[in-house]
């Protein structure tokens, strides 16, 4: 019998950087924002159609397949994050001070690179749901559970009630309005018809801030979430596949029975967030049981400066790709090799970072813009 099972979930201090100033962390949702880091860089290089061969064939499938998930990792992953910084500081008048300056800030950097940068970013869209969802957290558990379930429930009647924005909104080519003008386009594309709406994408972080909620995690509670979300993603993942290959089939409801990202269908937020689930609760109870073995240790380090690759793989190698290919129709080929090359430069420099220093780059810069230093 393993010593550790049924032990409560409990936070590890990651090894390469110095003990006098980190804090405990959860290494292994460290690891977790590693792999969402990772399918993200490779979902943004490797082009999901053109393959013209069995292995550029099953590249390019791994993007399909993975689809939404980083993204919705992202979000589950923030909103345990801010729960547990809020049980850590007991939610005092120090701390919600602290939360407005962080999401405040994250909004503001978000806002910038959208317009100067990516106009498909994630930053601005997860601040704005991190606000909601605090202030909903304050309501009670109940309140949080009826806003996921209404977030979900809603998805079928946004193109029935707004469709004419819908079109209005998002141009020949693909580019959303607010891309390049601020106003009522931009309310719209944040709430229901961008890219990550809060609606439905806030359940997300909504169902995070649940998972976080108990003091403790134990081991038989997240391989029982396992259990749950595994099946899920699998039988989910599968009905997306059959449906996107029988869509005549579906005829009408082809709209709201397939798994389509932009507007979010049900479907959908049963792939991405099922899968996300899965794998978050899979690498919990790994540490939970038996811990993580040190080779997680670099997917760790990678997911303290998640924020800092997120940037990063955008502005020097996505960006560059771009003035190359506007169309951003490279090859398979040039795609894995700029997500391999990044990589293999990554994460040996990261490992160094943390050698020297307890947080990412931006993450510190983050951290003293919100007024904690430590």
């Amino acid at each position: 019998m393993n010593p550790n099972e049924g032990k409560p979930f409990k936070a590890s201090k990651t090894v390469e950087a110095p003990a006098s100033s980190m804090i405990p962390r959860y290494e292994s949702l460290d690891v977790a924002r590693g792999l969402a880091v990772l399918g993200m860089i490779y979902v943004h290089f490797v082009p999901a159609e053109g393959g013209t061969t069995d292995l550029e064939t099953s590249l390019s499938g791994m993007v399909r397949v993975q689809e939404g998930t980083p993204a919705a990792m992202f979000c589950i992953l923030a909103g345990m994050s801010w729960e547990i910084q809020s049980g850590r500081s007991g939610s005092s008048s120090r701390f919600r001070v602290y939360v407005v300056r962080r999401i405040l800030a994250l909004a503001i950097a978000g806002t910038l690179f959208h317009f100067l940068v990516w106009p498909t970013e994630i930053l601005l869209p997860l601040a704005l749901m991190s606000m909601l969802s605090l202030v909903l957290s304050g309501v009670g558990k109940t309140a949080m559970l009826a806003a996921i379930f209404l977030l979900v429930v809603a998805l079928p009647f946004l193109p029935l009630l707004f469709a004419n924005y819908v079109t209005q909104d998002w141009n020949a080519d693909g580019s959303h309005v607010a891309d390049n003008t601020f106003g009522w386009a931009s309310l719209r594309f944040l709430i229901f018809d961008g890219n990550y709406p809060v609606v439905p994408w806030m359940a997300f972080v909504l169902i995070g801030m649940l998972m976080a909620m108990s003091n403790e995690i134990s081991s038989p509670r997240v391989k029982m979430w396992f259990y749950i979300a595994g099946p899920l993603a699998v039988i989910s993942q599968i009905y997306a596949v059959w449906a996107e290959a029988n869509s005549n089939l579906l005829g009408d409801l082809a709209a709201y029975l397939s798994s389509t990202w932009v507007p979010a269908s049900i479907p959908f937020m049963l792939v991405s967030g099922s899968s996300a689930f899965a794998l978050i609760t899979f690498l919990m109870g790994w540490q939970s049981t038996s811990g993580l073995p040190r080779w997680t240790t670099p997917l760790a380090q990678l997911g303290q400066a998640s924020l800092t690759h997120y940037i990063l793989h955008i502005c020097l190698v996505f960006v560059p790709l771009r003035h190359f290919f506007p169309e951003e129709d490279w090859s398979i080929r040039i795609g894995l090799v700029a997500f391999v090359v990044y990589l293999v430069l990554a994460i040996p420099i990261t490992r160094l970072w943390f050698c020297v220093f307890a947080r990412g780059p931006l993450e510190e810069v983050w951290a003293r813009v919100s007024g904690h230093s430590k």
